[in-house]
This record gives structure tokens, C-alpha cells and sequence, in this order.
């Protein structure tokens, strides 16, 4: 479950670490969304791979519903 579909809220939820950390590795080029290295963050779209050094690499698939609170549960594909 995420907050939304910023690129830094995904890669915290994908590699289990804070929002904060997951800007760090952002900025310090871990993370390519389509296979293109960004820097900044930005709102996922579907069918968007995204791959984070270490962690592995992932498609966005769809949101499949939201909960109560707001947040938006993620479909993702995780390749090896």
C-alpha cells in the first residue's frame, strides 16, 4: 500500500525502506524508471518498469483499490 504514485513513496514501499532514503537513492542514481536513470520524482503510470539497484526490478501493473485511509494498493510484476 502507498500514499500515491510518487516515485518515492513506490520505492520506499518496493525496497522496505523510508520515504526519505528512498529520495537518496533516487538522487544518487539507483533507481531507472523505463530504463532511463532519473533524478527527480515523478507520478508512475501503468505498464512503468522500475528498477532499483539491488532490490530488484518491478512493472506497475494498475491501482487496484483504495483503502479507507486513502492509500492506494499497488499491483506490481516482480522480474528476476
Amino acid at each position: 500500500m502507498c500514499s500515491s504514485l510518487r516515485l518515492d513513496s513506490v520505492v520506499a514501499q518496493l525496497s522496505h525502506c523510508s520515504r526519505s532514503e528512498a529520495l537518496k537513492k533516487i538522487h544518487a542514481g539507483f533507481v531507472k524508471v523505463n530504463d532511463v536513470v532519473l533524478e527527480q520524482n515523478l507520478q508512475l503510470c501503468n505498464n512503468d518498469f522500475v528498477s532499483i539497484r539491488k532490490t530488484g526490478r518491478f512493472q506497475f501493473k494498475e491501482v487496484v483499490s483504495t483503502t479507507k485511509k486513502g492509500r492506494l494498493v499497488l499491483n506490481f510484476d516482480q522480474y528476476i
